[in-house]
């Protein structure tokens, strides 16, 4: 069970997982020279601070702005909680804290929707995006349970290396010729992943409400780190 250590940006400790992945996906964009790529549309209907420095930075990327525009469940927050109540509204898979595999689970939905919404149609680089999201879940998961903890979203019974194998011959186009004993492997990772009612990141986006409070973002770091990541 993890335990919530406060952090004078985090809202409240129901959103201390949602912050966490969103703390960590900063930083790794930010080491990535990607932050302003992520930030530039939320907020993007308030003409607020918590997008105008990065909608100036990004000029050149108006038709991202205008892509992502409808399909945006961030365009209107006006603050921190104002995205992290987004993302509790939108991931429908409870929550169980004291549920270890459970937690693993809400890093694994919000980092995707998060990925999704406000990085993958401006990146466009898939393999760049998996990079990411398995840098961030590992430095989520190692904040949140120490830096043994045991990956509980893959089947302990499954190969994993050959799922990895099947997925990189199909990102390159080439042809697969599934021997008995990988297709074997396969099928247990789908029925594994069907199990677990993974979400497609297009199914839990909806609108955010349509008021906001004044709290606006702290421009400070969330961590006591010197940069800012947000």
């Amino acid at each position: 069970m993890i335990q919530y250590k406060e952090n004078r940006f985090c809202p409240g400790e129901e959103y201390y997982v949602d912050f966490t992945v969103l703390k960590n996906l900063s930083r790794v964009l930010k080491n990535r020279k990607l932050f302003a790529s992520f930030r530039c549309t939320i907020g993007i209907c308030q003409q607020s601070n918590m997008s105008f420095v990065y909608r100036l930075a990004k000029n050149a990327m108006a038709r991202s702005f205008n892509a992502n525009y409808e399909n945006n469940p961030f365009k209107k927050c006006k603050s921190l909680k104002d995205l992290l109540d987004v993302v509790n509204n939108s991931v429908r898979n409870p929550l169980d804290i004291t549920d270890d595999a459970s937690v693993q689970k809400r890093v694994i939905d919000t980092l995707n929707l998060l990925m999704h919404v406000l990085l993958e149609r401006v990146v466009g680089d898939i393999r760049l995006i998996e990079n990411i999201g398995e840098e961030v879940f590992n430095m989520t998961c190692e904040e949140l349970f120490g830096n043994d903890f045991k990956d509980l979203t893959v089947p302990p019974d499954v190969n994993m290396e050959v799922v990895r194998k099947v997925g990189e011959m199909m990102r390159r186009g080439e042809k697969i010729d599934l021997t008995p004993e990988m297709r074997a492997e396969i099928e247990k990772f789908i029925s594994f992943t069907r199990q677990q009612s993974m979400q497609n990141p297009m199914d839990y986006i909806d609108e955010p409400r349509d008021e906001f409070d004044d709290e606006f973002i702290d421009e400070e770091e969330w961590d006591d780190a010197p940069e800012n990541p947000f």
